[in-house]
């Protein structure tokens, strides 16, 4: 990797962190104060850093404002919170709901949450229903927050009635039993017994990567053990025969197939899949 595309990388995580971060302030109606006290520490120079970076993200926020206004714009953070302003204006007691259904529920960041408040508010009466899991809450990088499902009731102040669906059809044992104690070793995730209906088994292996201080390549080692394990149970004439799809988080991470034993080759079209070559 040459110097300019190393700085190139770093400008871009940093773009992407400025961008999480002004999503997480809109989206969970903090203001600078707020801002300001979470990024506090004990150690000196993460507070320095912190206080760089606090500098820089609020001219970018206030340019980025600024651009939205001259230009008449909203974005997604803008339409929840305009929706809500709109609410609470309303004259009129009612605007006519009697239920609320709030479904993917663990993505819920304060200003939904408070969009939702004030529709309860204009409407005495009104029943919420709600579903969803934290277990599969993935976005707390857009300001989702789970103690707002984790105290429910306290949330949104009503008498509540929780039903829990543990039952799945996706999989079986030992996949069931392994992944759950692996979420559950999270104190903030609820607890629960997972369990297959029809008894189906769903093998799962895992193969842990050890430091080695490679940049790529260190997972090019396990996907060696895969195939072997898979030409030693089907035989390499069946294996050569069939196609192992990879599947990453992010596009970069596949680079780390690299290796003197795989080639790393991108598809024609423009589509984000890659050829282990």
């Amino acid at each position: 990797m040459s110097q300019n595309q190393y700085y190139a990388k770093e400008l871009d995580g940093f773009y992407g962190m400025l961008q999480n971060i002004l999503s997480l302030h809109k989206n969970g109606l903090y203001d600078f104060t707020d801002i300001k006290q979470r990024l506090k520490s004990d150690e000196k120079y993460s507070q320095r850093r912190n206080d760089l970076f606090l500098s820089i993200y609020q001219r970018v926020y206030y340019a980025y404002e600024k651009m939205l206004q001259h230009e008449r714009c909203y974005d997604f953070a803008d339409m929840i919170n305009a929706a809500k302003e709109s609410i609470d204006n309303i004259a009129d007691c009612s605007v006519g709901y009697k239920y609320i259904l709030l479904d993917e529920v663990q993505d819920l960041s304060r200003n939904r949450c408070m969009l939702v408040h004030s529709i309860l508010h204009k409407n005495p009466g009104c029943k919420l229903f709600a579903v969803g899991d934290d277990w599969q809450s993935i976005y707390r990088f857009t300001g989702s927050d789970l103690s707002l499902i984790n105290n429910f009731e306290k949330t949104f102040e009503l008498r509540t009635r929780r039903s829990f669906i543990e039952s799945t059809h996706r999989f079986g044992e030992p996949t069931i039993k392994i992944s759950c104690d692996f979420i559950q070793r999270n104190p903030m995730q609820s607890h629960k017994l997972v369990k297959n209906t029809q008894s189906a088994k769903t093998t799962i292996s895992i193969i842990l990567n050890k430091p080695n201080g490679k940049t790529f390549g260190q997972d090019a080692e396990s996907l060696v053990i895969i195939l072997q394990e898979l030409i030693t149970k089907y035989g390499y004439g069946k294996v050569k025969q069939k196609s192992l799809q990879l599947i990453s988080r992010y596009n970069h991470d596949i680079k780390r197939i690299e290796s003197d034993a795989f080639r790393i080759k991108k598809r024609d079209g423009g589509s984000d899949i890659y050829d282990v070559i």
